[in-house]
């Protein structure tokens, strides 16, 4: 099997000579999957800051991070405000390709 292309922005570390589908001619192209960690609504601030430094100190161990690397993982961590505005980004993206695909729950 041979790896077309991937679908991040950017190649990936471990497939150098792979081209992002951008590359490929379709340009603007990416599609992602991506983890985080959520807490309710009214989680008070101080708690969701708390638990966000753990996390981001998590995404340093070594071990981890090569485990999650192996996966195809780019291990980022950051804020809660980039990872609700990545949240909300990517539901206005992918509401609207769903319903110009025309799926729908049955």
């Amino acid at each position: 099997m041979r790896a077309l292309a991937v679908t991040s922005a950017k190649r990936m570390d471990d497939l150098p000579g792979v081209p992002t589908i951008a590359e490929s001619g379709y340009s603007g192209f990416e599609a992602v999957t991506w983890f985080g960690f959520v807490a309710p609504a009214a989680t008070p601030k101080d708690i969701v800051a708390r638990l966000n430094a753990e996390f981001n100190q998590a995404l340093q161990v070594p071990d981890l991070k090569k485990k999650l690397s192996d996966q195809g993982a780019d291990v980022l961590g950051g804020t809660p405000e980039q990872f609700g505005a990545l949240m909300k980004k990517d539901t206005v993206r992918w509401s609207a390709a769903v319903k110009a695909s025309g799926a729908q729950v049955d």
